[in-house]
């Protein structure tokens, strides 16, 4: 019950009792019947509250709420039906690298986005900025966005990342900033750009930006330790300063290492940490499947890494063979052992230069180039490229309780995988088949409603569905992931008549179309007569900048979706990743073969009253030690079925 009041009216409970009863520790007072429902009296009139009203303490969602039952009225009034969300927060170039778990001889420096896209949910490194230290999320994927602008920053250490103006890097004071904000050099970015450079102002700039950096001090291929350089040092432990990679990853998964067990990779290769190529082992099974059995003298297992060496692992001897063996190996090989001293040095120097944090050289113009996104980082929400932690985005969560709380008020429980849409024949279909009132949220409108694929046949399909929306009172939510001038104005101009403008984690704008009969119904040009804001900029601030527009309505907040909502929703989002064509592009044999093995044993299950998901779980546990649950193993054979029906579909070669 508790949780289920949400921390905002947890607090609003304690402000209410602190004020009133004049105790320290309201949640130990004993309350009587009356003062209860005083309590519940009083939580109903400070909720109802404006954001704005003088006195308010700015909590609660009464305008989120509001504003979803002003739609249901008015879409039961004049058909008014469709909601436009929108959340620009800036992308970065497909070269750039992604810090995350991988193999480190095949890619020592990151794996470029561009390898990655379409390629479904990723494991990536992440900052957390309350305890300062890397912590290992997973996304929704990277995807292609759009060809855009893009500035390159250049640090005084040589570090580099292009990216779009507007995209936001995290400082090390724990704030964001966009690109076009950061200050550098006495110089301030202004958008805009003269014969491909870009435009300064001297005036005003009295500081210096110093940005977050996060960089892996030492080289990985010669010492396995996974060491990290945060800048500003968050006062790491001995074991973290020395931890290795492939530990610090299941530590993150699931837990601390049982004293009696070692993380072993199953390809042999111990430079590739991919999540999928980690097991947990006892000691002396690792020891046995490295050494293949074989004891020395003294009945212990041969050192693995050496097998000519006849000594203990660990002792005086093994460590005195261990160093001449290394003299050796770099003497035969001096351009390798050079090349490895060198860039352990460089990367001593990078470090030692952003202990005060990334201090920018330069900032210029590149052109337009292809620009993607790294989506919905759990929790942190921000990822690693090329050393700088930018932020991520979001809008999905807005939608998908705008459609709830719809749901919740004409009486029907919302269903991610009814009310949902990814694609031109998904939404073409749910517009049939859903009944009146129902809502449909299209979560990447951007594959058919972008001004760029207007003239696609599909595309061109769909908008002639679109009258049925209104005759059947369906509320369409369209999320689009860049800026409103990028929408197909059939859409912008004929549908949509509110957008929200998300300009933080579950913050927007809501701005109203112009019913005069005008060019511009959304007065476009109006925006560059107005000041700028970040998310991080006092809510009444924002408002106060934003009243200068005409279509501007007012500022609100969304409900963060639950966890059981939101693992729903990621669940169908998933299911719907074979629509993409790059991935199918790079969908290998293999991949097809594992699929239907995957189905066979399904099958077999489904035949075999003895086999079950809970036999399954217990054998991976008991052979191979790794804690697998039932979830993970529904998860894998819902991914086959779509991909073999994908494969199906389209008759693709096995």
């Amino acid at each position: 019950m508790q949780e289920g009041l949400g921390f905002g009216r947890r607090r609003l409970v304690s402000n209410i009792v602190t004020s009133n009863w004049d105790v320290e520790k309201p949640e130990v007072k004993t309350f009587s019947y009356n003062e209860l429902l005083y309590v519940i009296q009083e939580l109903l009139t400070e909720e109802g509250k404006q954001y704005f009203e003088p006195g308010s303490a700015k909590r609660g969602h009464h305008i989120f709420r509001n504003f979803v039952k002003h739609l249901l009225y008015r879409n039961l009034a004049n058909y008014d039906s469709m909601v436009l969300v929108t959340s620009e927060k800036g992308f970065i170039i497909g070269d750039t690298l992604l810090e995350m778990p991988r193999d480190l001889k095949k890619y020592p420096k990151g794996i470029p986005l561009k390898e990655l896209e379409g390629k479904g949910p990723q494991w990536v490194y992440s900052f957390n900025t309350k305890t300062k230290k890397l912590e290992l999320k997973k996304c929704d994927g990277i995807e292609y966005v759009k060809t855009d602008d893009v500035w390159e920053i250049e640090l005084t250490n040589g570090m580099k990342i292009s990216a779009t103006s507007d995209h936001p890097f995290l400082q090390i004071d724990g704030s964001y900033k966009q690109l076009k904000d950061l200050i550098w050099n006495a110089h301030k970015f202004k958008s805009g750009k003269t014969k491909g450079q870009i435009i300064y102002n001297r005036k005003g700039a009295k500081n210096t930006d110093r940005l977050q950096m996060v960089v892996r001090f030492g080289n990985s291929l010669l010492n396995d330790s996974f060491r990290i350089h945060y800048g500003i040092k968050p006062g790491l432990s001995k074991k973290e300063k020395n931890q290795k990679e492939h530990n610090f990853i299941y530590e993150q998964l699931f837990g601390n290492i049982p004293y009696d067990s070692l993380i072993n990779h199953r390809n042999g290769n111990h430079y590739d940490n991919r999540v999928e190529n980690l097991k947990l082992v006892t000691k002396s099974e690792n020891t046995q499947i490295h050494s293949n059995g074989k004891l020395c003298d003294k009945g212990k297992y041969i050192n693995y890494k050496r097998p000519d060496c006849k000594t203990r692992v660990g002792s005086i001897e093994n460590k005195q063979l261990h160093s001449i063996q290394r003299k050796e190996w770099i003497k035969n090989n001096p351009t390798q052992a050079k090349e490895f001293h060198n860039n352990s040095k460089k990367i001593r120097i990078n470090a030692s230069r952003i202990q005060n944090g990334g201090i920018i050289k330069n900032i210029k113009y590149l052109g337009k180039k292809d620009v993607l996104d790294v989506v919905n980082v759990q929790d942190n929400h921000n990822f690693i490229v090329n050393g700088f932690v930018v932020s991520n985005t979001g809008k999905s969560s807005a939608a998908i309780m705008m459609a709830r709380e719809w749901c919740r008020m004409i009486g029907i429980r919302f269903n991610p995988s009814r009310h949902i849409a990814y694609n031109n024949s998904d939404i073409a279909n749910k517009i049939e088949v859903l009944n009146k009132f129902e809502p449909i949220v299209a979560d990447e409108a951007i594959r058919f409603a972008s001004s760029e694929d207007w003239n696609k046949k599909e595309n061109k399909s769909l908008k002639k569905k679109l009258a049925q929306v209104r005759t059947k009172h369906l509320f369409y939510i369209l999320c689009f992931p860049l800026k409103i001038q990028k929408v197909d104005k059939v859409y912008l101009e004929a549908n949509v008549n509110y957008w929200i403008d998300l300009f933080g984690r579950g913050k927007g704008a809501i701005y109203v179309k112009d019913k005069n009969p005008v060019t511009d119904s959304w007065r476009m040009k109006e925006f560059t007569k107005m000041g700028s804001y970040t998310e991080f900029t006092n809510l009444s601030k924002v408002e106060q900048t934003l009243k200068k527009h005409p279509n501007f309505w007012n500022i609100i907040k969304f409900p963060r979706p639950p966890a059981w909502l939101y693992t729903r929703y990621l669940k169908v989002r998933e299911k719907n990743v074979y629509d993409d064509e790059n991935l199918m592009a790079n969908v290998s044999k293999e991949d097809i073969h594992n699929a239907l093995l995957i189905l066979s044993l399904r099958d077999i299950m489904m035949h075999d009253d003895a086999v079950n998901l809970n036999r399954l779980v217990l054998h991976v546990r008991n052979e191979y030690d790794i804690p697998l649950t039932k979830g993970m193993i529904q998860a894998a054979i819902e991914d086959a079925k779509q991909l073999v029906a994908k494969v199906r579909e389209t008759a693709m070669g096995v």
